[in-house]
Parts: C-alpha cells; sequence; structure tokens
C-alpha cells in the first residue's frame, strides 16, 4: 500500500511539474508577443486591452496544434521521429485556419498600417515555425 502510495505522489509530482513548466513557456511566449505587437504595430492601451486575449488564444490555438503532431513549442521533435508528407500538409491546413481566424479577429482592432504590419508579422512567425519544424531532429 506505501510503495502505491509513493508511485502516485511521485507521477502526480512529475505531471504537475511538467504542466508549471508548460504553462510558464506559454505566458513567456505570450508575453514576448504582445511585446513584440505593442512595439512593431505602435498599439494604444485600449488596442492592447482588446489584442491580447485574441493573441492568447492564437497562441494556445497553435501550439495545441504543433503538440497534436509531436512537436513542442521550440518545434522539436516530442516522440523523435519526422512528420510524413501527408502530416505535415494537414498541420500546415490546420495553422494556416488558425492565422486566418486570428487575422480576421485582429483585423476589428487594427488599422489598416498596423493590420498590413501585423501580416508581416505573421509571415516571420510562420517562417521561424517552419524552419524549427524541418531543422529537428
Amino acid at each position: 500500500m506505501n510503495r502505491i502510495l509513493m508511485i502516485t505522489t511521485a507521477v502526480c509530482f512529475a505531471l504537475s511539474s511538467a504542466l508549471c513548466l508548460a504553462n510558464d513557456t506559454r505566458a513567456a511566449k505570450l508575453e514576448q508577443y504582445v511585446v513584440d505587437a505593442k512595439a512593431r504595430l505602435q498599439l494604444t492601451d485600449e488596442q492592447i486591452e482588446r489584442i491580447s486575449p485574441v493573441l492568447g488564444e492564437s497562441l494556445d490555438r497553435q501550439l495545441g496544434i504543433l503538440q497534436r503532431y509531436g512537436i513542442d513549442a521550440d518545434g522539436a521533435s516530442q516522440n523523435g521521429r519526422q512528420l510524413g508528407l501527408r502530416e505535415a500538409r494537414a498541420m500546415k491546413k490546420e495553422l494556416d485556419q488558425a492565422r486566418s481566424a486570428t487575422l480576421a479577429s485582429v483585423g476589428k482592432i487594427l488599422t489598416k498600417p498596423q493590420l498590413d504590419e501585423f501580416i508581416r508579422m505573421q509571415e516571420e512567425r510562420k517562417d521561424a515555425v517552419r524552419s524549427r519544424v524541418r531543422s529537428r531532429n
């Protein structure tokens, strides 16, 4: 009985530690995303309040998609295998849909010049994820 209790406790501790680390990573990525957007888009305080939840949802959606395909937040494989062509295409399609939904939401908040710059930011992030995924081992 004590052995089962000790094993259960150890497993719970390991899982909670991993979850806290994932939340810390997510929070850090979101904070950096908002800081970058604020600087590059020259957002007003009102725009920051309105766009932060949209960017948070977008980040969660994109990280969730990557995770479903076995890729962590930094683009490294979680299971040590490469994606097949069909999986890579399916993942790209899902990520593109998530980006489109984000763009539609953000388009209601930003001015035209800000939106143009946001689109450039999205392309840069897309290229960065693509290069991390392609270079993973």
